[in-house]
């Protein structure tokens, strides 16, 4: 997930953000977004209720962009059927 943010927010924001479960990162970037986080879980609706019950209501986010991996693990191990960074 790509997320701009206001001015002066980046370490309350990281921090809150870092707080949610199912974020398995989150890091200031350069570049037209201000952080990335990388969001898992075992169905498309836990990652879209982290996302707009969650980490829209964050006091500094602006605005996201969302991308879905689509080349999950097929292995059969264990771990979350759906990543959004």
């Amino acid at each position: 997930m790509l997320i701009s943010i206001k001015r002066g927010t980046a370490k309350d924001v990281l921090k809150e953000i870092s707080r949610l479960k199912g974020v398995s990162e989150v890091s200031i970037v350069s570049g037209r977004y201000d952080m990335f986080a990388k969001i898992e879980g075992e169905t498309l609706p836990v990652i879209t209720d982290t996302i707009i019950n969650r980490i829209h209501k964050i006091v500094g986010v602006e605005r996201t962009e969302t991308l879905i991996a689509l080349d999950l693990d097929i292995t059969g191990e264990e771990g979350p059927a759906v990543r959004a960074f």
